[in-house]
């Protein structure tokens, strides 16, 4: 077993996040525009792909953390939005309807760039009508669940929206904009590395 899987499976079995210290978001120390960075960035790269090959609902605190070190990564290093959005698909494949918080906080919390990259059929989990029925009936619990469902409302309201379903995204995913987003770490990697 190579040694990326080796970690996410110890990560499976144990939730320790100690085993993750060196995928952990850590600033290049460089602030210039243009120059500041996270260290770990194409380790956790190569983690998320490896973690692409085979993803299984054991991973989603794995891709919970990693979303937290994108988030964190955005809003103290700028770093564009690639991994985020392959950490929020793999959650978003083997989502339940509870992790709809990290994926609101996927797209939303990273900044700008994470915002606008990132899609909203993210957030309609497996059904959109499902979904928004699950945050209307739970609001009360989680007040997070109004501010995702006035979201969701927003795209709706836009009469030319054109949304895909749960298999047409995946596929999208799968067969187009993973390659965009190789593409466009390849570039990233010419400039940063």
């Amino acid at each position: 077993m190579n040694p990326l899987r080796e970690t996410i499976q110890q990560y499976r079995e144990e939730g320790n996040d100690a085993l993750l210290h060196e995928y952990r978001f850590k600033h290049n120390g460089r602030y210039e525009w243009g120059k500041s960075f996270d260290s770990n960035y194409w380790k956790r790269r190569d983690l998320l792909f490896e973690l692409y090959k085979e993803v299984s609902p054991k991973d989603k605190a794995l891709l919970r953390w990693l979303i937290d070190q994108e988030i964190e990564g955005a809003l103290e290093a700028m770093i564009p939005p690639y991994l985020m959005d392959v950490a929020a698909f793999l959650l978003y494949k083997v989502m339940d309807k509870e992790d709809i918080d990290a994926l609101y906080a996927a797209k939303f919390a990273g900044g700008t760039d994470h915002h606008v990259y990132l899609d909203v059929e993210l957030l309609f989990g497996h059904d959109r009508e499902q979904m928004k029925t699950f945050l209307r009936t739970n609001q009360e619990q989680q007040p997070l669940y109004a501010e995702i469902l006035k979201t969701i409302d927003s795209y709706e309201i836009n009469p030319n929206a054109n949304f895909k379903s749960r298999a047409d995204y995946v596929n999208y995913f799968e067969t187009r904009k993973i390659n965009i987003i190789k593409n466009d770490l390849e570039s990233t990697a010419k400039y940063y590395k």
